[in-house]
């Protein structure tokens, strides 16, 4: 079954045994560098089919302003935009139309202060964050609608996980644990 959730923000956090070497800052918890470079690369008018942020980098589909009908898939690594590569996104354009939005719409600079509610949510011990991702798909209704963004944080922990949705400002919106 298909679940639609709107123009979505994951951000989803996961119970791993830690260790001392680990990272203290992740990209999750400063995205600057990651919003710095796809401005540098693409301008203010980026349009966005999927962000995915992990705490050591970041995939991104973005729309190629040359060719609005093609999207491409660049990996952030180490604070560089690697080379991109083709996604298929099928020949509705106007179902790619519906499902782009515009990078503006979404601050990622969010994302750090919804971490640990998410977690807190969640109610799963020993919860950690790896990833956010940001899309917008489709309704769950009888007609094809696509709605405004969300953000929804995924908690996995050892006994259990949740999802946490939020708007883009920050609020939230619901919690679905299991």
């Amino acid at each position: 079954m298909r679940q639609a959730w709107g123009a979505v923000l994951c951000v989803v956090a996961y119970a791993a045994g830690g260790g001392a070497d680990e990272p203290t800052a992740s990209l999750l918890e400063t995205p600057a560098p990651l919003v710095t470079a796809l401005r540098d690369r693409f301008g203010q008018d980026l349009r966005v089919l999927r962000l995915i942020v992990r705490p050591d980098g970041a995939e991104i589909e973005v729309q190629d302003p040359a060719n609005p009908s093609h999207v491409d898939r660049y990996e952030f690594e180490d604070g560089v935009l690697g080379a991109p590569e083709p996604v298929q996104v099928g020949r509705n354009q106007k179902e790619l139309r519906a499902r782009l939005f515009a990078f503006a719409e979404v601050d990622l600079e969010v994302v750090p202060r919804l971490l640990p509610d998410a977690v807190a949510a969640a109610r799963t011990e020993q919860a950690r964050t790896t990833h956010v991702s940001i899309e917008r798909l489709e309704k769950g209704d009888e007609y094809t609608s696509w709605s405004g963004p969300l953000i929804c944080v995924t908690v996995n922990g050892p006994r259990g996980g949740a999802l946490v949705e939020y708007k883009p400002d920050g609020k939230r919106r619901g919690v679905t644990r299991w």
